[in-house]
């Protein structure tokens, strides 16, 4: 067993033997890379538990308890692998628990404030060019709750214009896992407009289905690359709230939609489950508000005083 098995060493093996998503790749290197930089390239077997509680104390002087307990995930991850292929004895970050994070409601983005941020993209002066690709991308991410990350991975052969369905693939799944969900009108027409110009811009000629559906790159040159990127659409939405004053983000508007799915009566948290793609019901559950009016009627059942 090698005394000098440091986490950046330890990163390089795993990410040989590993299959990994690259999102996941880039994301678990910045963390065993902010780590090294913060405490030292020490051996993984002279990391101490103070040093961990030295590293979280700087991570939550600028980062919230969930960006904590998720470097601290990752890094478990990473040195249980190191256990499990025997370049270390034991994980020191298995010495530090996860810190208790704090309930808060979902934050939602107002049906008001959505119809206002459409109306500001399809105005004739549209501020935020291409408008009316935008409102698109907006609507879709609305109406079907799927994150960024699905959004920039679809493909043209992932839509049945015919049964109006939408196939969600493991390629942009958090879960790793593909599952088909229906389209409203409101979503068919829009890829139906995105399509007549994405074959306009190519020449009238049929789109391509292994080409993506959301490709900004066509449309306006500001935006580089062949493809459309996560931090291109991020990019959009932080300019659009620093328009409107007011915080709209993929993540808010997959919140609303699974908000108001979940709102009153005796919601289908099972079919709310399945378009949202949670493996666990629980986090599903997390959405659900109780209705005042049903709690009303549960308080009116007590004795009376």
């Amino acid at each position: 067993m090698s005394s000098k098995t440091t986490t950046r060493t330890l990163l390089q093996t795993y990410l040989e033997e590993t299959v990994l998503q690259p999102a996941t790749i880039k994301h678990i290197t910045s963390v065993a890379h902010l780590f090294e930089r913060e405490i030292g390239c020490l051996p993984i077997q002279e990391i101490t538990r103070s040093h961990i509680i030295q590293w979280r104390e700087r991570v939550l002087s600028r980062a919230s308890v969930r960006t904590w307990n998720n470097y601290l995930l990752h890094m478990r991850i990473l040195c249980n692998f190191g256990v499990r292929i025997g370049k270390i004895d034991a994980n020191p970050f298995s010495l530090v628990q996860a810190s208790r994070v704090t309930q808060h409601r979902k934050k939602i983005v107002s049906p008001d404030l959505l119809q206002h941020a459409l109306k500001v993209l399809e105005a004739d002066d549209e501020p935020i060019k291409p408008g009316w690709f935008w409102s698109i991308v907006i609507r879709t991410i609305y109406y079907t709750g799927i994150r960024r990350r699905q959004l920039v991975n679809l493909r043209w052969r992932d839509i049945d214009f015919d049964r109006q369905t939408l196939m969600l693939t493991a390629s942009g799944s958090k879960t790793r896992r593909e599952w088909s969900i229906p389209l409203l009108p409101e979503c068919v027409s829009g890829f139906r407009q995105l399509q007549d110009m994405t074959q306009m811009v190519r020449g009238n000629i049929p789109v391509d289905p292994d080409h993506q559906i959301f490709n900004v790159t066509l449309f306006y040159p500001r935006y580089f690359g062949k493809e459309m990127s996560t931090q291109q659409v991020t990019g959009f939405f932080r300019r659009l709230s620093e328009y409107l004053g007011y915080t709209i983000s993929p993540h808010r508007l997959r919140h609303s939609m699974a908000t108001e799915l979940a709102r009153g009566r005796n919601p289908d948290l099972k079919g709310l489950q399945h378009l949202l793609g949670h493996t666990d019901l629980r986090t599903t559950l997390q959405y659900v508000h109780p209705d005042h009016r049903q709690l009303q009627v549960l308080l009116g059942q007590l004795p009376t005083l």
